[in-house]
């Protein structure tokens, strides 16, 4: 099977369970078809395969962080002192 897209000349990081690093991969059809060297990755380009240098560049597995803060909410708890329902200095002492 032909990729529709190779990144060669890189590095490859899988996140697998032994933790491998590659030159080169292929991709067809948005799935990953090869991870392995630029040698190895030659067989999956044909004329029509876009092919990207990534000049020492490293590839990593989609990272989704799912703990984010909208802009203006939580910095504001960081770098200031909330004084919300506090009416004494007693009170302030709380904190």
């Amino acid at each position: 099977m032909l990729a529709d897209i190779v990144l060669k000349n890189g590095v490859i990081y899988t996140a697998d369970e032994k933790d491998q690093i590659y030159q080169a991969i292929a991709i067809k059809d948005n799935r990953i078809l090869f991870t392995g060297s630029d040698k190895e990755v030659q067989r999956f380009i044909s004329n029509t395969t876009q092919v990207i240098d990534l000049e020492g560049k490293m590839v990593l597995p989609g990272l989704i962080d799912s703990h984010i803060h909208p802009p203006g909410l939580a910095l504001s708890e960081l770098y200031e002192v909330q004084l919300f329902n506090i009416n004494t200095i007693e009170g302030l002492w709380k904190l």
